[in-house]
């Protein structure tokens, strides 16, 4: 009678696994969201570790106005929110965004997007679309970076408060003008614009691999973003 008594107190156990992440990025929520009642969250996953990009695009797609994620990232489940901003700080009209997420190297091991909304209007926004306050000239990270032979270009962002005559140059460890992107005292509208470089200098010869930096200066302020150029 003992035999049976012990059997009663067997307990199954479980051979389920654990779950793997796999490659996934999650809708945002709150969808659709509004900036003035708190940001939205946006989860994504990876099986390994891997360089991730992950973008916030215009609208029509064709500018990247917010860069969330450019570098390596460690295997798992990440976390990160948007208030509702581009990278200068500027908060956006109600639209659909396009989110896009590329990771792993080239060709990407995995491309995905989607689609975060805005529903209601953002503050400090005025008519025209330009920020009614804070810095008069910002200038957003370049992406990619480092940048490296086979990769195309580097892109920065510049957006004006108010109309300025600008100048942008890039310059190397030396502190000479490697290439002259707008010439001293180009007129340009407040709002925001693209700077491209590259890796060429004003001869279209290629620059040495190094450490360079592009300096914006405008309505008597200036910024400046390094770039690392590979060969």
């Amino acid at each position: 009678m003992l035999l049976p008594l012990l059997l009663a107190f067997v307990v199954p156990v479980s051979h389920a696994q654990p779950q793997i992440p796999t490659w996934k990025l999650e809708q945002n929520v709150p969808n659709p969201f509004c900036p003035l009642q708190g940001p939205t969250s946006v989860f994504f996953e990876m099986p390994k570790p891997a360089h991730v990009l992950l973008r916030v695009w215009s609208p029509d797609s064709t500018t990247v106005i917010r860069t969330f994620v450019d570098g390596d990232q460690e295997a798992g489940r990440h976390h990160i929110t948007w208030d509702g901003k581009d990278d200068f700080g500027v908060p956006l009209e109600d639209g659909d965004y396009p989110c896009t997420m590329t990771a792993g190297g080239s060709p990407a091991e995995f491309d995905t997007s989607m689609r975060a909304t805005i529903d209601c209007v953002a503050a400090g926004v005025g008519e025209s679309g330009t920020q009614e306050s804070g810095p008069r000239l910002v200038l957003s990270a370049p992406v990619p970076n480092p940048l490296a032979p086979g990769r195309g270009a580097t892109h920065l962002s510049l957006f004006l408060r108010e109309p300025a005559a600008v100048g942008v140059a890039v310059y190397d460890a030396s502190g000479r003008v490697a290439r002259r992107l707008l010439r001293p005292g180009t007129a340009l509208a407040a709002g925001r614009h693209e700077l491209t470089w590259d890796g060429r200098t004003d001869s279209g010869k290629p620059a040495a691999g190094g450490i360079y930096w592009v300096r914006v200066s405008a309505a008597g302020e200036s910024a400046r973003r390094t770039v690392i150029l590979l060969r």
